[in-house]
This record gives C-alpha cells, sequence and structure tokens, in this order.
C-alpha cells in the first residue's frame, strides 16, 4: 500500500502558511525552510537519522535543536519540533 506524502503533507504546509502569513513572518519562515531543506538534502545521514525509528523523539528534538537553534527562527525550530513529535519528519521535504 502505498502512502500518497502529498495528502499527509498538505494540512501541515497550510497550517505552516497560514500561521507565517498571521504573524508577518512568510519571509523568514521561507527562509528558514530553504535552508533546513538544505541541509535534508545535501546529508544522507541526516535523513537516515531523522527517519531512524529506533532512535527516540526526545534525541532527535535534541539534535535537530543544537543543528539549528542558531540558523533559524523560533517559530521553524518549533515546527520541525512538532514534526518529529508526530512522526512526520519524513514528509518535511514534501511541505
Amino acid at each position: 500500500m502505498k502512502v500518497d506524502l502529498n495528502k499527509i503533507s498538505s494540512p501541515y504546509a497550510e497550517a505552516l502558511l497560514e500561521f507565517a502569513q498571521a504573524n508577518k513572518a512568510l519571509k523568514e519562515i521561507q527562509k528558514d525552510a530553504v535552508l533546513v531543506l538544505n541541509f535534508l538534502m545535501s546529508s544522507s545521514e541526516l535523513k537516515k537519522f531523522l527517519n531512524n525509528p529506533v532512535i527516540t523523539r526526545d534525541v532527535k528534538k535534541r539534535f535537530v535543536k543544537d543543528l539549528f537553534s542558531d540558523k533559524i527562527g523560533d517559530n521553524t525550530l518549533k515546527f520541525v519540533l512538532l514534526l518529529i513529535d508526530r512522526k512526520r519528519i519524513d514528509i518535511l521535504e514534501n511541505i
């Protein structure tokens, strides 16, 4: 059974866009998203780490905080951490 990633990622993308527009943070979040996606696309090890079911959410969140806290805004970081909490980090590239 194939999962439709667009169907799963659309609500997250819409929520992030609405949040960014409501808080006048669209440019910041877009810039942050590009940076995070570039990290993911350039590092297969990072993708493997984040998608590894054996590694706990807390370890993943701590790693992401350490990696991105000084590179992206708090709102974008919270969104990425939310995806980790909901076990949806694997759809980040589709958002």
